[in-house]
């Protein structure tokens, strides 16, 4: 008999975002495991990457609750730095990243409340092409409605193959960046 917590870590090793943050969860907290810090850290991390934002916070508290050394805490800085440069050296760290992806919410609801505006005045080709832009941008309701254009042809070329793209990419929980 499978335990939840070994379902979870299934889904984790799957580089499920939210199922690693979840793994991380039971190992900070000693919830169906052995109470492991340095592990869950290690999966919040992956997690945080995965694109779920939520894991961030949980890194910092605990380089606080175990780090209480500034001179600790800034190696630990640098350490993450350092640990960016060289995994992923386009990519800002995850602070900047939901920053980022807060200014990118506001853009991408203004690029779709164009594209509805449009697409209501029944101007399908200019609708599509700001649905795209807001959908890129990982705005769901765009992606969706992206996708049903394809599907229908409306404004652009009927493509099944894209239009089950958006779909799939509106209804995962994983960002498109």
């Amino acid at each position: 008999m499978t335990t939840l917590y070994q379902k979870i870590l299934n889904l984790a090793n799957l580089d499920n975002a939210q199922a690693q943050y979840l793994v991380g969860l039971c190992l900070y907290r000693g919830r169906g495991v052995r109470k492991n810090s340095t592990e869950a850290t290690k999966w919040f991390y992956q997690s945080v990457e995965g694109g779920y934002m939520k894991a961030g916070h949980l890194i910092v508290k605990i380089y606080h609750e175990e780090n209480t050394n500034p001179l600790v805490l800034e190696k630990a800085a640098k350490a993450e730095e350092d640990r960016e440069r060289t995994t992923r050296a386009t990519h800002a760290n995850f602070f900047t990243d939901y920053y980022n992806k807060s200014e990118q919410d506001k853009t991408s609801n203004s690029i779709f409340n164009q594209a509805l505006v449009l697409y209501n005045g029944k101007k399908f080709v200019i609708a599509a092409e700001y649905l795209l832009r807001a959908a890129k941008l990982g705005h769901k309701r765009a992606q969706y409605r992206l996708a049903r254009m394809y599907k229908y042809g409306q404004g652009i070329p009927m493509d099944v193959d894209k239009a089950l793209y958006w779909s799939e990419t509106a209804k995962s929980k994983i960002p498109l960046l």
